[in-house]
Order: structure tokens, then sequence, then C-alpha cells
């Protein structure tokens, strides 16, 4: 609700901030599966609590993890974040034989803040990923795809391509 580093939080403060965030999201409007915990900060109970406030999945940033709770992500995109850093997050993943690789984009913009890529950086990655046939989804439709809504394993091998059209 605040952005607070959970992980920081005693386990009662963290159920307020994460129930009343997706409260107010859903009376938004908005459909809420996911959860990106704020600064990647979490401990042993915020995925409990993550469950019980109606989140189907959650994720940190640049940490690894195991299970719907705990999706492990690639370093978070920031300014200096480039094409080939980008390309080799992908094909970091598929060396290992990860399923799926999570990136966090923040914001899309030239020169407004740290946590930004650059449209020309986003564009010719997307370009990228469509020429290769890399499929492409949200975090939340990859956890409704592999059915963490009913408990369901983690994140399956997202399918179907959701990018911004190519300018």
């Amino acid at each position: 609700m605040t952005h607070a580093r959970l992980g920081e939080l005693p386990p009662e403060r963290q159920e307020q901030e994460i129930c009343a965030d997706r409260r107010a999201l859903v009376a938004m409007g908005f459909e809420v599966r996911a959860l990106a915990y704020p600064y990647g900060s979490f401990d042993a109970h915020t995925a409990g609590i993550a469950a019980r406030c109606g989140y189907a999945g959650a994720r940190g940033s640049g940490r690894s993890g195991g299970g719907p709770f705990q999706v492990a992500t690639a370093p978070a995109v920031v300014r200096g974040t480039g094409l080939e850093a980008l390309r080799g997050y992908v094909t970091g993943a598929e060396r290992r034989g990860d399923a799926v690789v999570v990136l966090v984009f923040h914001d899309v913009c030239a020169r407004c803040g740290e946590y930004a890529v650059d449209p020309g950086v986003l564009d010719s990655f997307l370009g990228w990923l469509a020429e290769r046939g890399t499929p492409v989804r949200t975090f939340s439709d990859a956890l409704a795809a592999a059915g963490t809504a009913g408990g369901g394993a983690a994140v399956a091998t997202p399918t179907g391509a959701r990018a911004p059209a190519r300018r």
C-alpha cells in the first residue's frame, strides 16, 4: 500500500500492507493476481500472507527462489541496461534450461530516471524476441496460465505474445 520494504516489517504490518493494496486495486476495477514485492524485500512470512490476501503469486527483483510466491527474476532493468544485457538474460535462461525468465521494467522513457529503459532499446529487444519467436507474457498472465490461482505449480512456460506494437 505504501511501497514499504515488506521483509523489514512484522507479519501483522505486512498483512495490512499487502491486503489493503490488493483491496484498493480490486476496488479500482483491476484484475489483481500478482504482487511485486517492493524493493524485492520479503521474508519467510510474506509469501503466506500474500496468498491469504488473494494473490496467486509474487516476485522480487534479481532474486532466486522457488514456487509461485518466490519467482526468480533477472536483475531489474535500469537506465544503463542495454540491448546486449537484455538478450543475455534470455539466452542465459535458455542455457540453464529455465522454463521462463522474468524481466522487470519500471518505466519506458529516455533519460527519465534510474529505473527506466530507453524506448529504442526496448523496441530493439522486442523486435529481437519477435524475430526468434520467443513468446512474451505479463507476469500476471503467466501465473494465470500456470493455474496458480488454485494453488498450482510455479510459473509455466509462457505462450502467446503480448508485446506493444512496434513502430
